[in-house]
């Protein structure tokens, strides 16, 4: 298996994950304003207020990464995740059904631990670090667990107009801001959901997609269990999330975010946070 240095996109798209937009920004926040169609405008609304909205996220499940331009690729289970609005995460992953353990990250505030057990090394450092990393992406760790605990409520304070409709799938177009950068939304009318959010450049390409899929009814709202995060057609970061419980109390959660804390730093390699390595699938 390869070893690659993946920090600015695995590190980046968990400490999310979790989830949601990178440098990647959306464009400047306006004013609220009104949609300028009203079927749009109440489907929209619609779709934002079914959303469970809550603090605490407790799963497990499974998650595949791809990075084809660098040739890596690892599909992981998640043995568990653990996330608290607005800053703290616990991914821990293991692979051949759970007995080889992949990797195991720990957010808190913005400070971040990454242990690699087959290397046997804690990878530590900040988000900050991250972001100014030459060459990499602008992740915001607080707003992708912002988009994935609270929704899309901002979607709100824009202007849109419908791009398409059809039976299944309803697309909102934001009318241009100066930036000329701009989003695209698209609505399952009939479940009253959000399926994918598009980041788009002046000339219509999209940059940044947000995929969201196999909502649940949970917490009083619907939560989608299946998400994706993607970077064109090169780079992707996929969860598949089961046994979902939201809204337990963070203090609640405490031990979730322990262990990494307790390794044996005697035996334990520790290096920088930007050196980080993990194995991929491919060979």
């Amino acid at each position: 298996m390869r070893s690659r240095a993946i920090t600015l996109f695995l590190l980046g798209a968990v400490a999310l994950t979790t989830a949601c937009a990178p440098a990647l920004r959306a464009p400047s926040e306006p004013a609220p304003a009104s949609v300028t169609d009203q079927y749009g405008k109440e489907m929209l609304a619609a779709a934002i207020n079914a959303r469970a909205a809550v603090e605490t996220l407790v799963a497990k499940g499974d998650m595949r990464i791809q990075d084809r331009a660098n040739k890596f690729s690892l599909g992981a289970q998640i043995d568990q995740m653990a996330a608290v609005y607005p800053d703290r995460l616990r991914l821990k992953t293991s692979k051949l059904a759970g007995a080889v353990e992949a990797f195991d990250i720990l957010m808190r505030d913005n400070n971040i631990a990454f242990f690699v057990p087959r290397h046997n090394t804690l990878y530590v450092g900040t988000v900050g670090q991250l972001k100014q990393a030459q060459g990499g992406l602008n992740f915001s760790p607080e707003i992708m667990l912002d988009r994935l605990l609270h929704g899309s409520r901002p979607l709100l304070n824009y202007e849109w107009r419908i791009g398409g409709r059809d039976n299944k799938s309803l697309t909102l177009e934001q009318i241009h801001r100066p930036d000329g950068n701009y989003l695209r939304v698209t609505l399952d009318p009939r479940q009253k959901v959000i399926l994918r959010v598009a980041y788009l450049n002046p000339a219509g390409g999209e940059y940044f997609v947000e995929e969201y899929d196999n909502y649940r009814a949970l917490n009083g709202g619907l939560f989608p269990t299946r998400f994706a995060l993607l970077w064109g057609d090169e780079r992707f970061v996929r969860f598949n999330l089961k046994d979902v419980e939201l809204g337990r109390s963070a203090a609640a959660l405490g031990e979730a975010f322990a262990g990494i804390d307790n390794l044996d730093m005697e035996r334990v390699t520790r290096q920088p946070l930007q050196d980080a390595r993990v194995d991929s699938d491919e060979q």
